[in-house]
């Protein structure tokens, strides 16, 4: 699936917030995200039970795919889980369909700054990064989702603990980033780590390195 990959932290120039009839409208649409379940899903459901409630395919290495489940949002229509044997569900990220926008970034940080709202509202204290990496000639306006697609533009927000967040019970981060398919078309991804992401990453390193 294009655009669907791992990045790391890179970024860009502030802008704005957003008012208060976007925040309005963010929380309304926003309530499958901001439950202490995201998307109906809880840590350590197995994969039989996330079966049960969503048509899942295998992609390899615990990962799976679906475009469906319990609870829906308008704006997220791919999904990733990370299911072990041991550990069950540990990570969550949700995917948006492509984003139409110009070259200045405007449609993907209209939708961003909508997500942002009511997820802000839910967590509270985040960090968030948004510059363009140090010496990137993708620096001006214009250039806004060239620099993304080239990865030398990060916008991106992060919820944990340590930034003081109001987290749920058994949710440890949430993120939210923006992509780019194209300088026409972006992308924006939301995950979620369970606290037993670490036992996850350990028992996948684990059986890596029995097949040694």
């Amino acid at each position: 699936m294009q655009g669907r990959k791992r990045f790391t932290v890179a970024g860009t120039r502030g802008w704005q917030g957003v008012g208060a009839g976007m925040l309005a409208a963010a929380l309304a649409l926003l309530a499958p995200l901001a439950h202490a379940d995201p998307f109906g899903l809880e840590q350590g459901m197995r994969l039989e039970q996330l079966k049960q409630v969503a048509g899942l395919k295998d992609e390899g290495e615990f990962l799976y795919s679906t475009t469906r489940l319990p609870r829906t949002h308008p704006d997220f229509t791919d999904f990733r889980l990370l299911v072990t044997p041991e550990q069950g569900l540990c990570k969550l990220t949700a995917w948006t369909d492509p984003i139409p926008t110009n070259t200045y970034g405007e449609g993907v940080r209209r939708k961003y700054a909508s997500l942002l709202a009511a997820l802000e509202a839910r967590y509270g204290a985040h960090k968030k990064f948004d510059f363009l990496r140090a010496g990137s000639i993708w620096d001006e306006p214009r250039d806004w989702m060239m620099g993304l697609l080239r990865e030398e533009r990060t916008l991106a927000t992060y919820w944990d603990n340590e930034e003081g967040s109001r987290m749920s019970d058994r949710l440890v981060s949430v993120s939210l980033r923006a992509h780019a398919v194209s300088t026409s078309q972006g992308l924006i991804q939301l995950t979620y780590e369970f606290e037993n992401m670490p036992a996850c990453i350990a028992e996948i390193r684990r059986r890596e390195s029995s097949a040694l």
